[in-house]
């Protein structure tokens, strides 16, 4: 964790989660795509959560940038309560904040949850309601 930039690991181990591939989700969100990285000008890191397959139970998660210790909190707290990624998805983070990047997260896996014909459907609906603007 004291390491720049910081890491930090919750859940299972990395031996433990080798033991299960192909058997998991994988999620990462880069800390470039986070607003207050951009606005503080230091996007090195990442966020990744693992679940298992075909579900949004938490497994482990690592984060790998500034301020990693502080950012993990709530995949720690989800973790010990048996939260899953549906719940955290529903979350409001605050904004702008690093910690941002596990919603994301969760907004990444909801989004795979979609079949393809809905994600057409919403395709559609999107670039029709950008005529009407």
């Amino acid at each position: 964790m004291f390491t720049d930039p910081e890491v930090a690991h919750v859940g299972m181990g990395w031996d433990a989660l080798q033991e299960l591939q192909g058997r998991i989700d994988t999620y990462t969100q880069p800390l470039e795509l986070n607003d207050r990285a951009q606005a503080e000008g230091d996007t090195r890191g990442f966020a990744r959560i693992h679940c298992r397959r075909g579900t949004d139970r938490i497994l482990a998660a690592t984060v790998v940038a500034p301020h990693a210790g502080e950012i993990i909190v709530p995949l720690s707290v989800a973790i010990t309560n048996g939260w899953r990624l549906r719940h955290i998805h529903k979350t409001i983070f605050a904004y702008p904040t690093r910690g941002e990047v596990i919603r994301k997260i969760a907004d990444e896996w909801k989004f795979s949850t979609l079949t393809p014909a809905t994600k057409g459907l919403v395709g559609v609906w999107l670039r029709w309601s950008r005529l009407w603007k």
